[in-house]
């Protein structure tokens, strides 16, 4: 699952970059290890790249509403 997810995100946002971290980028994950990414996008296409995150997520309804609540708080300033 992380491998497509870091490929979804590539292909939604051209010009990124997507790297698996933590436990699972070094190769030493286990079944309880989470998903760390690092995705670094260009400035211009910040709020694009946000945009698609959720639609990336979209079929794992649990990830979809936390990435959804996130990218609010981003996009609004943190204010609500």
């Amino acid at each position: 699952m992380a491998a497509e997810v870091c490929t979804a995100l590539e292909r939604c946002c051209p010009g990124s970059a997507v790297e698996l971290t933590g436990s699972l980028g070094s190769g030493t994950a286990d079944a309880f290890s989470d998903i760390d990414i690092a995705w670094v996008v260009p400035d211009a296409r910040f709020p694009d790249c946000l945009g698609c995150v959720a639609e990336v997520l979209s079929d794992r309804d649990e990830i979809r509403t936390r990435v959804q609540s996130l990218v609010g708080e981003l996009t609004d300033g943190g204010r609500g």
